[in-house]
């Protein structure tokens, strides 16, 4: 049986994983819509190659979360690759103003991706 901890790391590995999943195939095609939540949510018009390392980045925090599931060291990477890029779209929004629900999914990213990193320091 696993332990509670154990539980809420394969939780927040999961959560992350899929937002990372997703955001990684949005940007690596260049969906329309995936374009515009960049410009609506953290304000940022990227050309074709800043998508590209976006996708980059998303792929490879999805792998470290996965192979972290197995190894502290690959999980810890992947949490500050989490934590890096949902820190950074939540203090966008932040600095533009954004209250209540706008800032509703990225409080749950950066929230699980920094209790993901503190589990995995004490793991």
């Amino acid at each position: 049986m696993m332990s509670p901890v154990r539980i809420v790391v394969v939780v927040l590995t999961a959560l992350l994983a899929l937002e990372l999943l997703l955001n990684g195939v949005s940007a690596a095609v260049g969906l329309r819509v995936w374009r515009q939540r960049m410009h609506e949510i953290p304000r940022l018009d990227l050309g074709r190659g800043a998508e590209l390392l976006v996708a980059l980045y998303s792929v490879l925090g999805l792998v470290l979360m996965v192979v972290g599931l197995r190894s502290t060291q690959a999980l810890l990477a992947g949490a500050v690759l989490a934590l890096a890029g949902a820190g950074a779209v939540l203090a966008r929004q932040l600095g533009y103003g954004d209250r209540g629900r706008a800032l509703g999914s990225y409080l749950l990213f950066t929230g699980s991706a920094a209790l993901l990193l503190v589990l995995a320091v004490l793991r």
